[in-house]
């Protein structure tokens, strides 16, 4: 919805993040090098899954004409995953393809220095490198058996967790989400993602050499009521599953909507990249036409654009530009659709807060001195600035209808 630049403090805060990844995650590379090992084992068992060809959820087909997009989405990732379970051709311990998994962990090792904080603009380059082992197999159609276990698991999985994904979006990335201050989803803008401090844990740790005594020290524990999506799916990218840049915090609904699709837009961007800001919202014109010349400030929904169609509105398509892809994922339209009486009320300030009483108002506000005090952000009801966009929901649709009145003015 927004980008953020990566800046020198952003650029900090990764570097600071890897620094302490290890302290959560344990260590990954070594754990990787076990992993490529164990992979090469004749205990260890390699399978390929095979799609069933042509088969059909029996008695599902009339019920997902009346599903939306996003849920046959969902559905159809699901019936995938069944049918792939179904068939699988094992692979020969002496054959290429043991070979290839093994390979496969080993480029993840030689990478991984650089692999948690590697700018976007390098991923494709580390994609192209890491899966040119698996050649034409997909890193997800594999599933690994090992000894002493009685279950199947796919390979992409057994890596996040060797990676330690979960303890990093549990115990690391909550304090970098606040530090950041992202407090909204970034895909919807519409709902909060939200860091919270639980506690304070205290630890006694060594000050020195043995026999000295032990120093109490505050670690604050961080708690998160957000989920992290992939940009880069772990299911197709595991190795990317824990890289600072690959990781946004966005609401439940917006995460489980996006799944494992693959979706050209990520809130970080970098210094030359086109379209920082890709999307914004706009009323119709006829809507503004009618308030500034009726007063007509009810039913006015707000909807979502590509930057280089201003006031367009868009149509739901998979396959379509960035506008439409996010109506088709995440349901833009529809969301902001319930919100009208935000649009009421933005246009009742536009109306009141005339250029004279602004002015009046401003100087009243002067002689009360209130610490912190932003006009802006009180006329608009929430924050103004193009770079607090994250910090509230909403934000963005009120900033950009609210440029959109000022000019018509």
């Amino acid at each position: 919805m927004r980008r953020i630049l990566i800046d020198d403090r952003i650029k900090k805060l990764a570097a600071e993040y890897v620094k302490k990844l290890p302290l959560v995650a344990g260590e990954v590379k070594a754990d990787l090098k076990n992993l490529a090992d164990d992979l090469k084992k004749e205990s260890t068992e390699i399978l390929i899954c095979t799609p069933v060809e042509g088969k059909k959820a029996k008695g599902k087909s009339s019920i997902r004409k009346k599903m939306r997009p996003d849920a046959i989405e969902a559905a159809n990732a699901e019936q995938s995953l069944k049918d792939k379970q179904e068939k699988f051709k094992s692979v020969h311990h002496k054959g290429s393809e043991y070979l290839r998994v093994s390979e496969y962990v080993e480029k993840i090792v030689e990478k991984y220095d650089n692999l948690n904080n590697m700018l976007p603009s390098k991923f494709d380059e580390c994609i192209s490198n890491i899966n040119s082992a698996l050649k034409d197999v997909a890193v997800d159609d594999i599933w690994v058996k090992f000894k002493g276990n009685k279950d199947k698991r796919p390979l992409y999985e057994v890596i996040v967790d060797v990676m330690g994904y979960d303890k990093v979006r549990a115990g690391l990335m909550p304090n970098y989400v606040k530090k950041l201050e992202i407090r909204s989803c970034v895909y919807c803008n519409a709902q909060y993602a939200m860091t919270t401090l639980i506690e304070d844990v205290h630890e006694k740790i060594k000050t020195g050499k043995r026999g000295r005594p032990k120093e109490a020290r505050i670690i604050p524990l961080m708690g998160g009521y957000y989920e992290l999506d992939h940009n880069k799916p772990k299911s197709k990218y595991p190795f990317l599953c824990t890289n600072f840049y690959n990781l946004q915090p966005c609401c439940g609904s917006c995460n489980k909507r996006k799944s494992a699709q693959d979706l050209p837009f990520s809130f970080y961007y970098e210094d030359g990249d086109p379209h920082p800001t890709p999307l914004h919202f706009a009323l119709s014109p006829q809507d503004v036409i009618d308030f500034h010349t009726k007063g007509k400030c009810r039913g006015i929904k707000a909807f979502l654009c590509d930057e280089d169609k201003p006031g367009q509105p868009v149509v739901t398509k998979k396959d379509g530009t960035l506008a439409e892809r996010f109506n088709y994922i995440f349901g833009i339209d529809k969301i902001y659709a319930e919100h009208e009486d935000e649009i009421e009320e933005l246009l009742w300030r536009n109306r009141i807060y005339t250029k004279g009483i602004m002015e009046a108002t401003i100087k009243q506000f002067e002689k009360l001195k209130i610490d912190g005090f932003d006009f802006d952000r009180y006329i608009l009801g929430t924050y103004a600035k193009k770079d607090e966009v994250l910090k509230r929901p909403l934000t963005a649709m009120k900033q950009d209808v609210w440029e959109q009145l000022i000019k018509v003015e």
